[in-house]
């Protein structure tokens, strides 16, 4: 590919919400999709996922490369998880040793890592509006915004 026909690689912070797949096309019928909510650049990609019933931020590019770098196990990754109810010490040690978990009945257990309880809900919030915001600063930048952009607006303001 010559430098005239190179296309600029794009990235993107993006809020994926509550009950979209991660996905810019999908065979199942009545799935929503992230790509139904912005008019990505063709080749877009999600760099990891979250699932369906999860909300967060989530990286997009249209640059293969980078996002084999980051989903690589070379790069760690920091998830931050709101609960029902109290999470247990006992609960936190199994995290920590790794779990039993299932993906379309194949069960297999997850690798040992750190987990910890944030003692202040405070803290949580904290991070959730720290991120709300650049995502708010990020989406004004837009041509095109979000669609509930006003939503947005309101809730800085």
């Amino acid at each position: 590919m010559t430098t005239d026909t190179k296309q600029k690689q794009r990235h993107f912070i993006f809020h994926k919400p509550y009950g979209y797949l991660c996905q810019f096309v999908c065979e199942l019928p009545k799935k929503k999709l992230i790509g139904e909510l912005y008019d990505f650049p063709k080749g877009s990609m999600a760099i990891g996922r979250l699932d369906e019933d999860s909300e967060g931020l989530l990286f997009l590019t249209t640059d293969g490369m980078m996002s084999e770098i980051i989903r690589s196990k070379n790069i760690e990754k920091e998830y931050y998880a709101q609960v029902d109810g109290l999470i247990t010490d006992e609960a936190i040690e199994k995290l920590c040793a790794g779990i039993e978990i299932g993906i379309r009945n194949v069960k297999y257990i997850t690798k040992a890592c750190k987990a910890f309880r944030l003692e202040k809900a405070s803290h949580f919030l904290f991070l959730k509006y720290l991120l709300f915001l650049v995502l708010a600063e990020y989406l004004f930048q837009l041509n095109k915004f979000y669609p509930k952009h006003k939503a947005l607006r309101r809730k800085i303001e």
